[in-house]
């Protein structure tokens, strides 16, 4: 039986030096069926791994805003209005910021 608490890592480790010794050849038949069967079950495992990380993967990627999580900020919302964020321009005695990129020597 495998550990479970086995990273996918070692398992792949695992299964590579169990594939070595069986492509040695210089074991007894019963020890190699053995070890064929415990490379089974690692590739099963290893498999499962992939499937649970997958998952977690494409819950990740799934949400595309489409769910309402996202919404346009409304410039008219009351939030909006404390924010100071309805007014468009910005006010008469605001000095003008000159361009940072004016001031590059290259």
């Amino acid at each position: 039986m495998i550990d479970q608490s086995k990273s996918f890592e070692e398992a792949v480790n695992e299964l590579e030096a169990l594939l070595n010794e069986v492509e040695n050849g210089s074991m007894p038949l019963e020890k190699m069926v053995e070890r064929i069967s415990l490379g089974a079950e690692l590739v099963k495992y290893c498999q499962q791994k992939l499937k649970n990380l997958n998952g977690k993967v494409e819950l990740l990627f799934k949400d595309d805003g489409a769910a309402g999580e996202f919404e346009e900020f409304d410039t008219s919302s009351e939030r909006a209005k404390a924010a100071g964020a309805s007014r468009k321009t910005a006010p008469k005695n605001t000095p003008k910021v000159q361009d940072q990129q004016d001031d590059l020597p290259f």
